[in-house]
């Protein structure tokens, strides 16, 4: 590897280096799972939550490719690779908060919260540091040498896939020149296999694109309906920290397979990012329609996989727009399709959705507007579900549930507005009204002596690093003078898992407060064991997608019997939603569920109904709810 001369002119080394970042054309380009694959090897092989290749430009640090952070880039100033392209070696930071260059750091200070930092200089053909291979933990760390020399041989791939992409475009443009088309067709054969995902073996997006751009005149001409899809596997980023990156590099190629053979001679397929694939259907001349296709599609992209001794069941959301119909371009209907995706994404885990036209965007803003009024308007409600004890069949709690009664539209369900107080930033006021709704409520019904029924609310995952957040709940318990064990927060596995450190620093300042904490959804995200047993929580929910399958699928029946004798070992309570038969009740008394809530109890209730059921002192499943609401 050549390392950088320090005997120039400042500036005119920094004119040069960037001159030699640029001229890799690496800069703002799409995802490549060659240097993906060497981001989640760092952080396999070095136990490191995060991994970059990180390319330091004039004012930015851009990232070519990240393993567990989010943000495609950060401000040089900022920047830690930005020290490490004058290092002639790996640039190692044990500690950030102790190292007085990055004590103050934003990235320190905040999210992602770094505290250790290892990166190796990438350098341009002419010796020009360009940018480093790092890894990064959240806490202070030590890298033996042997864990050094992995990092180095990471980084050195890096460097050799650098140049090879360089060379490679080089080539193209020589042969491109000279006029002699056999050398312009080897050239454009090495440039197609560069850009072939060499995971999946598929085109890449620019690829798919051109097709559907010149095919569109034809279409035209024909009148001919054509449909674009994009399949995203559902909490991939949960799958790859619960188990390895192995595993899901194992799920994206029985993916891509099963894609494959699902499509017909004239569709197209490609793989568009980490886990997203797009899919080009077109009229075949089969007999079968488009929703046919698209059922058959959504089948095939829901599936199982052994995987350490246990079954992954696989989910995707596709989102699909239709041409003409939805765009008449290659971009446009991509961009569709992709909108679509986000509504899928937000509907939940294996949903098919189409693209809304714009008028849908235009009432989701409208909506949105009427959401930031709908408090001091008094136009939301709690209605509250039973949780049952399976053995007394007593209820011991309720789950409050957010409504919206709007004015012009009605009842306005929480899968509609609730995503949409997430993504405005108005789910912390929201919460905060929730909260101090339910402790009120739960204060009404002590005074009307129900005395052992508990409170769950669910805590949005987008809270846990708003300020004042367990100030806020503590006000509200003390506020209707309640005690702390009244109260169940719960939180999604995902959410969870999203930044285990984080939850589980803020679990513990909650659980002060004598709060009960519960895991929602469980067996939906993939969590990781050993954090299941680090987080200071009371009891897991089991997904309602497992209730609903137990009775038919002996695999799903064998997880969740795992779930129940995992929870069981780590002193955890079981709660089970979305019993609806007497049959599922039964097989869960079976299996040693302890609390269950379903509409074989109740639907959810307006608070005067559920203090009615409260009151009648009878076992919900003699009673029917429709009679006291």
């Amino acid at each position: 590897m050549i390392s950088p001369s320090l005997l120039c002119d400042p500036l005119d080394g920094e004119r040069r280096r960037l001159s030699a970042l640029h001229a890799t054309r690496l800069l703002d380009t799409g995802p490549e799972e060659m240097f993906d694959c060497l981001t989640r090897t760092a952080c396999d092989a070095l136990s490191m939550p995060m991994a970059l290749v990180s390319l330091v430009d004039k004012e930015r640090q851009w990232f070519k490719s990240r393993c567990g952070l989010d943000v495609a880039e950060t401000p040089r100033s900022s920047s830690f690779c930005a020290h490490a392209i004058s290092a002639q070696d790996v640039m190692v930071v044990p500690d950030a908060l102790a190292d007085p260059r990055f004590a103050d750091n934003p990235l320190v200070t905040g999210e992602p919260h770094i505290r250790f930092y290892a990166g190796v200089p990438l350098y341009g053909p002419e010796g020009q540091a360009i940018g480093s291979f790092c890894v990064l933990d959240r806490a202070p760390r030590v890298l033996t040498d042997a864990q050094l020399r992995v990092l180095k041989n990471l980084a050195a791939t890096a460097q050799e896939l650098i140049q090879s992409r360089q060379i490679a475009l080089v080539a193209s443009a020589l042969c491109y020149s000279n006029g002699d088309p056999h050398m312009e067709g080897l050239a454009g054969d090495l440039v197609r296999l560069l850009a072939r995902d060499p995971l999946t073996g598929l085109p890449p997006r620019a690829e798919l694109e051109t097709r559907i751009q010149q095919s569109i005149p034809a279409w035209r001409d024909a009148d001919v309906l054509a449909t674009v899809a994009i399949v995203d596997v559902d909490n991939f980023g949960g799958i790859n920290s619960a188990l390895t990156y192995h595993n899901g590099d194992q799920v994206l190629v029985e993916l891509a397979n099963r894609l494959r053979a699902a499509v017909g001679a004239t569709d197209a397929i490609a793989r568009i990012g980490g886990d997203a694939f797009v899919v080009l259907l077109c009229e075949d001349g089969n007999g079968d329609d488009m929703a046919t296709r698209l059922e058959r599609l959504w089948q095939t992209a829901q599936f199982s996989l052994p995987s350490q001794a246990r079954q992954l069941d696989v989910t995707c959301g596709i989102g699909f727009a239709r041409f003409p119909a939805d765009g008449e371009n290659a971009d446009a209907l991509i961009n569709a399709a992709r909108m679509a995706l986000q509504n899928a994404k937000q509907a939940g885990r294996g949903t098919l959705l189409p693209y809304y036209p714009r008028a849908q965007a235009a009432n989701d803003y409208l909506l949105e507007n009427d959401l930031g009024r709908a408090i001091q308007n008094n136009e939301l409600e709690l209605h509250y579900q039973p949780k049952v004890d399976l053995t007394s069949g007593r209820i011991v709690g309720v789950e409050a549930l957010a409504r919206w009664r709007h004015p012009t539209r009605g009842m306005v369900g929480p899968a509609e507005f609730i995503p949409l107080a997430e993504q405005t930033g108005r789910i912390v006021g929201l919460s905060a009204w929730i909260i101090d709704k339910a402790c009120a409520e739960l204060a009404h019904w002590r005074a009307h002596g129900i005395q052992d029924v508990s409170m769950a609310v669910n805590l949005s995952s987008r809270l846990f690093s708003a300020v004042g957040l367990v100030q806020m709940i503590g006000d509200s318990i003390e506020r209707h003078g309640l005690p702390g064990n009244a109260i169940d927060l719960e939180v999604t596995e995902s959410g969870s898992m999203a930044d285990p450190a984080l939850a589980i620093r803020l679990m513990k300042q909650l659980k002060r407060l004598g709060v009960t904490i519960s895991v929602d959804d469980f067996g939906t995200g993939y969590s990781s064991l050993s954090y299941l047993k680090d987080f200071p929580i009371d009891a897991i929910k089991i997904d309602r997608s497992f209730v609903v399958d137990v009775l038919t699928s002996e695999g799903t029946l064998a997880i969740m019997q795992g779930m129940i004798a995992t929870a069981r070992r780590l002193g955890l309570q079981i709660v089970a939603e979305g019993v609806e038969t007497v049959e599922q009740r039964d097989l869960l008394l079976r299996e040693q569920c302890d609390i269950v809530q379903g509409y074989l109890y109740s639907r959810p209730l307006p608070g005067a109904s559920c203090l009615a059921l409260l009151e009648t002192d009878q076992s919900p499943a003699t009673c029917r709810w429709s009679e006291i609401a």
